[in-house]
């Protein structure tokens, strides 16, 4: 360690965070592969359409036809219309706001 005035800079190994590599399935929905914290709210993050066990989802920007709430977002949700529940996968009424036919979906692992 640097002391009694000693002119040093500290050494650190340079951190090297892969991207996430593009899907099909992201991009047929308008979206970008990144790593899940620089997918924020209002954008609509999908871990299904990338590489999740990399800690990547798909980031789209599009607007779905339910408005997005921040209480679905915070359930790990997108609020879509016509939730399906399937193998994986639940639909959460009334977490997107009043709009007819929009249910939180929540995939597994999130609930």
């Amino acid at each position: 360690l640097c002391g009694n005035g000693d002119k040093c800079v500290c050494e650190y190994e340079d951190v090297v965070v892969e991207p996430c590599e593009q899907t099909d399935d992201c991009t047929k929905n308008s979206g970008e592969c990144v790593k899940k914290d620089d997918c924020k709210f209002p954008f609509i993050c999908d871990p299904d359409l990338c590489d999740e066990a990399e800690g990547c989802v798909c980031r789209i920007a599009k607007p779905l036809p339910c408005e997005q709430t921040k209480e679905c977002y915070a359930s790990g949700g997108v609020c879509v219309k016509d939730c399906v529940e399937v193998d994986g996968v639940i639909c959460k009424e009334g977490k997107c706001g009043t709009t007819d036919d929009c249910f939180c979906k929540i995939s597994k692992g999130k609930f």
